[in-house]
């Protein structure tokens, strides 16, 4: 009983911190929607496996600063 008890804890525990808190600290860290950040994942879990899901917040974080830029280059106004 206690085993049973020791590992839906571990459970419940883990889910929490890769489904909740993790998307909740990267998306405030890198300034993105925590919903992006579970998408990108699953993206690229599915597309790469686990490689693709190591590598799909970092790549989202380029890809989103990178358009921040061009829209305020866009935005920014030319010399007189």
């Amino acid at each position: 009983t206690a085993a049973l008890l020791v590992a839906a804890l571990v459970v419940v525990v883990q889910q929490l911190e890769s489904n909740l808190l993790s998307p909740l600290l990267m998306g405030h860290t890198l300034a993105l929607h925590p919903a992006l950040v579970i998408l990108a994942v699953t993206a690229g879990g599915t597309i790469a496996g686990v490689a693709g899901a190591f590598l799909a917040v970092p790549v989202l974080a380029v890809a989103t600063a990178t358009a921040r830029y061009a829209k305020e280059l866009g935005d920014a106004k030319p010399p007189r």
